[in-house]
């Protein structure tokens, strides 16, 4: 079958009209985007690589030359984001929040570590559970995905309250004390009320467990001061998707707010597992879009 370019054209600008004009959208992962945002998607950048890190005067810190405006976009979306956040570690590079999921779950995990997470019926990402990264990761020789088989994976799932929205707080500090996981996973796909950050963080420091707070569909409204906030709360990492709540380029984030200390122990493990974890090119023609938004 041979396919015309003008078919696909008119199979785009059809897209266009439909979803960009005459439909009202609810669904609850996609956002509108200004114009400032969806122009400045279509550059040169699209054909452009730049791993690693923004070169800094003489010390090349990237794998690919080329990169002197790149360089300046990514420094300066690092600290607005920074900034908007008042947080003091951020990465712009993850090209999803799956991809930031995936980042710390390679950078921080190994075989055989428990995890503690929201289950899909309670509204977890699939990112976090058993099929997903986070399983996966954890998974060794023997140990089956399938949490009904004799032996399987150390994942596990918070308790829940009554009504099926809530985590049981009470039960997941008891389940924290008794499997000792390597982290937890807070946050959720299906997300209506504040997760209990700061009543499992207390246990959690003292036992050096890290949270992960997936926020990747209440981003928007976390840096708009309309939901909880997790880094002041006790979150060591926020992961987040930029176009769902936040009106941006489809695009990841990781973001936290640690001490030199803690920075020391746990930074170092979402910066290897962006790259060359999850990320290589990280899709440079949508990060001035995201400077937009953010700004």
């Amino acid at each position: 079958m041979a396919v015309d370019i003008a078919d696909i054209v008119q199979l785009v600008e059809a897209q266009n009209q439909w979803r960009g004009q005459q439909t009202i959208n609810l669904i609850a992962s996609e956002n509108p985007q200004s114009p400032a945002v969806r122009a400045l998607q279509n550059s040169d950048f699209m054909a452009r690589y730049a791993e690693g890190h923004p070169n800094r005067g003489d010390e090349v810190r990237r794998y690919y030359q080329g990169t002197r405006y790149i360089d300046q976009i990514e420094t300066m979306a690092r600290a607005e984001l920074l900034a908007l956040t008042r947080c003091r570690q951020a990465d712009v590079r993850p090209i999803s929040g799956n991809a930031a999921n995936t980042a710390i779950a390679l950078g921080y995990l190994r075989g055989g570590d428990a995890v503690i997470v929201n289950s899909t019926p309670a509204g977890g990402h699939i990112s976090h559970n058993t099929i997903g990264v986070f399983g996966r990761r954890i998974q060794t020789r023997g140990l089956s995905l399938s949490l009904d088989a004799p032996k399987h994976i150390p994942l596990h799932y918070f308790p829940l309250s009554a009504d099926l929205y809530h985590i049981d707080v009470q039960q997941s500090l008891d389940l924290i004390d008794q499997v000792k996981p390597r982290l937890i996973v807070l946050g959720k796909s299906l997300i209506l009320f504040p997760e209990p950050v700061r009543e499992l963080a207390e246990l959690c420091s003292e036992r050096h467990i890290p949270i992960l707070y997936d926020a990747a569909h209440v981003f928007g409204l976390i840096v708009g001061g309309q939901f909880q906030d997790p880094w002041r709360e006790g979150a060591t990492w926020v992961t987040a998707s930029t176009h769902k709540t936040f009106p941006g380029p489809q695009r990841g984030v990781i973001v936290s707010d640690l001490d030199a200390e803690a920075e020391r122990t746990y930074w170092p493990s979402a910066d290897r597992g962006v790259f060359p974890g999850s990320s290589s090119n990280h899709h440079l023609h949508t990060l001035p879009a995201l400077l937009v938004a953010i700004r």
